[in-house]
């Protein structure tokens, strides 16, 4: 089977989540599937020079457009491809001869869309893309159900295919080098700093740790957090400065220091007000480190077995796990048990799930077209 892919996002130096996801996706068929062959799609990245700043900043889309609508569908036959795959919305709405998949992370929430564009990009394109897909797949239970509710797709068009992760490759990763003068660290992870990702919540729950413990297990912040100031809009400034000797921010790093600062971490914070999926407590798992976070629904699907998990605003009962962590008190899987959850979200079920998916609508579609 072939299928075309647009690999834009690893290249592209936007949608890093997508990126992630895509470069996991590739990973796993290139290692555990021999006859599923991916013709990648990079071309036609088109600049439309324009003087005024509202055409600059309409020139991605345009380019976007162009490619999905006249070159991809162009690209497909001449290829002769088996199905076209995208891991983020929009697809093609004019290219119907090849199946499409559309891989969608998460959705939108009406409540963060606060200009017309987005509300024009949300309720439109990508409600035209879940309709027009012949098939989509989404990460999680939680985000099959609110595409349906929000975008009226119906039900047994979407299926779930949770995202993968290279646990050999967790594996190898050292662990981070200790931090000069501290017992060790507690780790949060804010990959952008808005409202679905609760920024605020980190400083709360750290503040409510009596102060020598805090001195002695520091809050790493990886992300988009570059220093205490940038998280001004979600906590007080009186909490900032209680906490700003502790709270060390490292902002974006590698992915092997990634891995190394969660397998050296003491436990994971994770207290988010809404994800798709939660990939970073998936790694702490891998990594045997303890993980605290909030108890939305996506969480409750994925991660009631293996996290501690807490409403997002109890600050005073994930403070306490946090202590218990450290008094050696939280609960913890057995290696045997864990590594039973981890293959669900390996490589090698990812592959054999998405192609199962794959051939069933190709042949849906071929027995159509006959």
């Amino acid at each position: 089977m072939k299928i075309g892919i647009d690999v834009r996002h690893l290249s592209g130096g936007f949608g890093t989540g997508g990126a992630r996801v895509l470069e996991n996706c590739l990973r796993a068929f290139s290692e555990h599937d021999a006859e599923t062959r991916f013709v990648p799609y990079n071309r036609f990245e088109s600049k439309f020079w324009v003087s005024t700043k509202a055409g600059q900043a309409l020139a991605p889309v345009l380019a976007d457009a162009v490619n999905k609508n006249i070159v991809l569908p162009l690209w497909s036959r001449f290829r002769k491809l088996d199905a076209l795959f995208y891991v983020l919305p929009p697809i093609s709405f004019t290219q119907r001869r090849v199946p499409q998949i559309c891989y969608i992370l998460d959705v939108p929430l009406e409540t963060e869309e606060r200009f017309l564009a987005a509300m024009i990009y949300n309720d439109i394109y990508i409600k035209q893309s879940c309709l027009k897909a012949d098939l989509l797949l989404t990460i999680s239970q939680d985000a099959a159900d609110q595409i349906v509710r929000r975008y009226q797709v119906p039900p047994e068009k979407i299926q779930v295919a949770y995202l993968c992760a290279d646990l050999d490759y967790i594996k190898r990763v050292s662990v981070c080098p200790p931090l000069p003068g501290r017992d060790g660290f507690f780790l949060g992870i804010i990959s952008r700093i808005y409202w679905r990702k609760n920024p605020g919540a980190y400083l709360e729950i750290f503040r409510l740790l009596p102060k020598e413990l805090r001195a002695r297990y520091p809050l790493v912040l990886l992300g988009a957090v570059k220093s205490l100031d940038d998280l001004r809009q979600y906590a007080s400034a009186e909490t900032i400065e209680e906490v700003r000797d502790d709270v060390i921010c490292l902002g974006r790093v590698s992915d092997d220091a990634l891995i190394g600062y969660i397998k050296g971490a003491k436990a994971l914070l994770f207290p988010s007000n809404y994800e798709g999926f939660g990939l970073p407590i998936l790694e702490a798992v891998a990594c045997g480190t303890p993980a605290i976070a909030s108890d939305i629904p996506v969480f409750k699907e994925l991660f009631s077995d293996v996290a501690s998990l807490y409403a997002p605003d109890d600050y005073q009962g994930m403070a306490a796990m946090l202590e218990q962590v450290i008094k050696g008190n939280a609960p913890r899987l057995s290696e045997e048990k864990a590594q039973e959850w981890l293959n669900r979200f390996s490589f090698e079920t990812y592959a054999r799930r998405v192609k199962r998916l794959i051939e069933a609508l190709w042949m849906t579609s071929f027995t159509t077209a006959q």
